[in-house]
């Protein structure tokens, strides 16, 4: 059968219908690829700013998403670039998308919006209780930078945008298929959009992707693709250029020392149980991040380095916009100590070394820390319930307990030693090796203690009237013990009249004491076989008397500037008392004395010091009266006074003030 052949209309019917067949699947296949290109760009953009915030928040510095804005004048972007840093910060990398997704880009400005989200606003969000809250986006954006539309992340996980559009309290990118807009800078206006994908970027950091154009009214076609318009362009890249840190002052010491009260060429003392806090504050003019070591350096004693809070090569420094008085500058705080076995007068030289990723390393002034005992007063409290021994600084601050059953503390000048009675017996303690103890007597009957300013001697009464002096060595004390017999004089050293109080001069040769009938003696101590104390000069110097009507002096003090310090209280009244400190030399001099000023006080006890700044001290026992011994306390009085100055609450300075204790016999070191 013969085959028939197609018109000529039935091809041109043909060739019609294929056509549209084709027309109609091509135009799917686009706006198929069209959305898939702007979902895939929605997708590395909401990438990106994942990163940037999760970068801010592991590194502690501000991190940028930016977007290219060709000065301001284009909305339209497919590539971006990071800005990173606390100050002066570096472009750390740029992207382009426009080789990816050839169809697409992100659009930043506004749209027709629904009534449920009403108008758009160009306010700044900052999150509230963030510590970030006083940044300030546009002094840290870099001047070439700053019409670039900028997303940026801060250390605490907020977002910070340099006065972009929001509605919803959020920041929105458009990111379609070919795309057109209208208006001029910082006002853009969307006006068509292919396939359409929205970046929803809230101030508290979080990142979500939605189809289509969030909250538009429906003004917008955004079912047709077409060809995007030209995009901005990101920034070139420049090369990191290192410039060596600058400090902003000389590292700190905290707590800040008293120079008054530190030994020549020290900037700081502690004990080898505290530590010091170091800040050092720096500027990077090149933007970067800084570090910083502590380190001891040469001469390092024998007992080592000590400790630090950051070990290793050192920390990195954090970002401060408060520091440098507003300006902003790297800051750290690291803490030292001493180590265990550090002894007393060990000074170490401590030198902190700042340095960024390429730069010269900075060194920044040493500083001289001494290792000094356990505080340098000592005294004997009841306030646990029974005798005890505490330490105090100079100002009365960190009292702690140093030896628990003891009473009648006495220390030497420089504080190495420190003895002290219990169970009637005399102990030692050097106060850099705390956990041992020297028991120097046996048997019971053993008091008021006293070693001379450089601890080689010390003096203590036996019984209720012997004194007796004794020589003390490093590794405890000689055996041979000057001891009282019945044969010696009275007028001698071994005194028997119920000796109250024991004083050595400052060079430790001479010793006053006084007994309860109100004298005041003096006898100078030698040195005779082996080194051991003895009797010089001949019998005991008779200084002074309790003056005709008056109570007792119960105490002496030798001062430094060779004056002899005793008390008095003087009755008024049965519950009333008018004290005087009384001082004078004793070769006979005149004899002067301060009004304490306080006639419902008793004073009990007189210990003169030396003050390192160069003045003169003396700490007193004070009790209120009727109230009596449970409440007294240690005060600091300045003997530089003018004469005759009564005292009142300038020079009297409480160093003890703990209710219903008893503190007395006060021993103060260097």
């Amino acid at each position: 059968m013969a085959r028939r052949a197609f018109s000529i209309i039935e091809l041109i019917v043909s060739i019609a219908l294929i056509t549209l067949v084709a027309f109609v699947g091509f135009g799917t296949l686009g706006k198929s690829r069209g959305q898939a290109g702007a979902q895939g760009l929605s997708l590395a953009f909401a990438d990106v700013f994942r990163q940037a915030r999760q970068e801010a928040l592991s590194r502690r510095r501000p991190v940028a998403v930016m977007l290219p804005s060709a000065s301001g004048s284009m909305p339209n972007v497919s590539s971006y670039y990071i800005l990173e840093g606390e100050t002066l910060p570096q472009i750390t990398r740029v992207r382009s998308y426009a080789s990816e997704y050839r169809t697409a880009q992100a659009f930043v400005g506004t749209w027709p919006l629904n009534a449920a989200s009403a108008s758009t606003q160009t306010t700044t969000l900052t999150m509230p209780g963030s510590k970030w809250a006083a940044f300030n986006l546009n002094n840290w954006l870099p001047p070439a930078s700053a019409q670039d539309y900028a997303f940026c992340y801060l250390p605490d996980g907020t977002l910070r945008t340099n006065g972009l559009s929001l509605f919803d309290n959020a920041y929105h990118v458009a990111i379609s298929s070919g795309l057109a807009f209208s208006g001029s800078a910082g006002n853009f206006q969307l006006t068509r959009a292919g396939s359409s994908f929205t970046l929803t970027l809230s101030p508290a950091g979080s990142v979500t992707i939605e189809s289509g154009l969030a909250a538009q009214n429906g003004s917008i076609d955004t079912s047709v693709n077409f060809a995007p318009p030209v995009a901005a362009l990101p920034p070139s890249t420049t090369s990191l250029v290192h410039q060596n840190p600058v400090m902003v002052g000389e590292p700190k010491i905290f707590p800040p020392p008293d120079p008054a009260l530190l030994p020549p060429g020290i900037n700081a003392t502690l004990t080898r149980d505290q530590f010091l806090s170091l800040e050092t504050v720096a500027k990077s003019p090149s933007g970067e991040p800084l570090f910083c070591n502590w380190q001891v350096v040469s001469p390092v004693p024998a007992a080592g380095q000590g400790s630090y809070s950051f070990q290793g090569s050192g920390g990195r420094m954090v970002w401060d916009p408060q520091a440098d008085s507003g300006n902003g500058a790297w800051r750290t705080v690291w803490q030292w100590r001493p180590p265990p076995t550090a002894l007393p007068n060990d000074v170490y030289r401590l030198q902190c070394v700042v340095q960024n990723y390429g730069g010269t390393p900075l060194a920044a002034q040493i500083k001289e820390i001494k290792v000094v005992p356990p505080g340098n007063i000592f005294f004997e409290t009841n306030r646990s319930g029974g005798p005890e021994v505490w330490s105090m600084n100079e100002d009365g601050s960190r009292q702690q307990l140093y030896v628990a059953g003891a009473s009648q503390p006495t220390a030497d000048l420089d504080g190495n030693r420190v003895a002290y009675i219990r169970g009637g017996d005399i102990y030692l303690k050097h106060p850099a090796h705390p956990g041992t103890e020297m028991r120097l007597t046996a048997g019971g009957g053993y008091s008021i203690p006293c070693l001379s300013p450089n601890g080689t001697k010390l003096a203590f009464r036996y019984g209720a009237n012997e004194i007796h002096v004794m020589r003390v060595s490093d590794t405890g004390i000689a055996a041979n013990i000057t001891v009282d017999n019945a044969a010696d004089p009275p007028a001698a050293l071994w005194i028997r009249a119920n000796t109250d109080r024991l004083a050595w001069s400052p060079d430790g040769q001479s010793l006053i004491y006084t007994k309860n009938n109100g004298n005041v003696w003096k006898a100078d101590i030698g040195s005779g076989v082996g080194g051991n104390p003895t009797l010089a000069g001949g019998p005991a110097d008779f200084l002074t008397s309790q003056p005709s009507g008056e109570n007792p002096i119960w105490n002496a003090s030798w001062g430094v500037n060779g004056r002899i310090y005793w008390s008095i209280n003087k009755t008024s009244a049965a519950a009333q008392y008018d004290p005087y400190i009384f001082y004078g030399n004793y070769s006979g001099g005149p004899i002067t004395h301060w009004d304490w000023g306080r006639d419902s006080y008793n004073l009990e006890e007189i210990m003169s010091t030396p003050d390192p700044a160069g003045g003169n001290w003396i700490m007193a026992i004070e009790q209120p009266v009727p109230a009596g011994a449970d409440q007294s306390q240690i005060v600091k009085v300045n003997t530089n006074v003018p004469m005759g100055f009564t005292l009142g609450p300038a020079p009297r300075i409480p160093l003890t003030a703990t209710p219903g204790a008893y503190n007395t016999r006060p021993c103060w070191t260097k």
